[in-house]
C-alpha cells in the first residue's frame, strides 16, 4: 500500500466550524493526503462548514442515518456522534473508498510512548503518513476490524501497565482505522465507541488499541457531544455505563462501591474463546 494513495481521512464534526482542531493538528504533522469533514444536515453551523471548507465538507441525511440506528434508548435525541460514525461508512462506500481513518473533530497531538532510562518517555510524530501506512499494513495483516490509538488512561501505571506491557487493548475510541468490507454498526446515544469494541468481538471481530501510540485531546470546547453530556448532569456516568449494559448484559455490569459506580466487564464471557483441538467434542 502506497502512502495516501489508498484511505482518506474523515472528520465528523458537529458546531465547530472554526474549531478544526484534528484537521490543524493532521496538516501540521506531515499528513498530505484526502481529508473531508463529515456532517449532519441539521447542523446550524453547516453554512459556515461549506464557506470554510467547500468541496471538503460531506453532508448526511440525519434523519435517514437515525432510523436505522439502534440507539439503545427511546428518547429520540439526535445530538450523537453515533449517526456520523454510521454514516461514515456509507459515505466511503459511495465514493468507492475502502481503507480510511474516522476522526473525531478534537484530537491535538499524536506521539509515541517509549521507554527510556527505566522512564515513560514520549516523542511527538512529525510524520503522520508514514505512520498510518504502517497502522493500516497491521490492520490489513491482523485481520482486525477497526485500530485506534490509545489516550492517557490507558498507560496509568506507567511501565508496569497493562496498556504497556501487553501492547494493545481490545477497544477503540476516537480515532480508527477502518475499511469498507469490515462494516459493523455503531449503537447507542451514549457509549457508542465502548459498544462498538464488545459487539464486534462478540461475533469473532477483532478491535485493537495501540497504547503505545497516543492522542490527546481538547475537552473544553462547545459542540460536538457537549450539549447531550451536559443535559444527563451527574447521572452521566451511570448513563455511560448502562447504555454497554443493555447491548452485553452477559458481559458487563454495574459495580457500586463506597464513592462511586464503575463499570465491570467480564473477560471471561465478553470475547469468543478458540478451543484447543484435544478438549473438542
Amino acid at each position: 500500500m502506497k502512502v495516501n494513495d489508498n484511505y482518506v481521512v474523515f472528520i465528523l464534526s458537529n458546531g465547530r466550524p472554526n474549531e478544526q482542531l484534528t484537521l490543524n493538528m493532521l496538516k501540521d504533522n506531515g499528513y498530505t493526503g484526502e481529508y473531508y469533514i463529515v456532517c449532519d444536515d441539521e447542523d446550524i453551523t453547516l453554512s459556515e462548514y461549506k464557506e470554510k471548507y467547500g468541496n471538503n465538507v460531506l453532508v448526511f441525511n440525519k434523519e435517514k442515518i437515525h432510523e436505522r440506528t439502534d440507539t439503545v434508548d427511546n428518547f429520540h435525541k439526535k445530538t450523537s456522534a453515533v449517526y456520523a460514525r454510521n454514516a461514515i461508512y456509507d459515505i466511503a462506500k459511495e465514493k468507492n473508498i475502502k481503507h480510511f481513518i474516522m476522526a473525531d473533530d478534537d484530537i491535538t497531538d499524536i506521539y509515541i510512548r517509549f521507554e527510556n532510562d527505566g522512564k515513560l518517555k514520549s516523542k511527538h510524530v512529525n510524520n503522520l503518513d508514514k505512520l498510518f501506512n504502517y497502522i493500516f499494513n497491521f490492520k490489513e495483516k491482523s485481520g482486525a476490524n477497526t485500530v485506534s490509538f490509545g489516550m492517557g488512561f490507558d498507560l496509568i501505571g506507567g511501565l508496569k501497565s497493562k496498556g504497556f506491557t501487553q501492547g494493545y487493548r481490545r477497544r477503540g475510541y476516537c480515532f480508527y482505522f477502518c475499511s469498507t468490507d469490515k462494516k459493523h454498526a455503531f449503537i447507542g446515544t451514549i457509549s457508542e465507541d465502548q459498544n462498538h469494541g464488545i459487539l464486534v468481538q462478540q461475533v469473532g471481530g477483532l478491535v485493537f488499541t495501540l497504547p503505545k501510540i497516543q492522542m490527546m485531546k481538547e475537552e473544553e470546547q462547545d459542540g460536538g457531544n457537549n450539549e447531550l453530556y451536559g443535559e444527563q448532569g451527574e447521572s452521566l456516568k451511570y448513563m455511560r455505563i448502562f447504555y454497554s449494559v443493555v447491548p452485553r448484559p452477559d458481559s458487563v455490569s454495574v459495580k457500586i462501591t463506597k464513592s462511586n459506580i464503575q463499570k465491570k466487564k467480564n473477560f471471561n464471557t465478553m470475547f469468543p474463546k478458540i478451543i484447543r483441538e484435544d478438549v473438542k467434542k
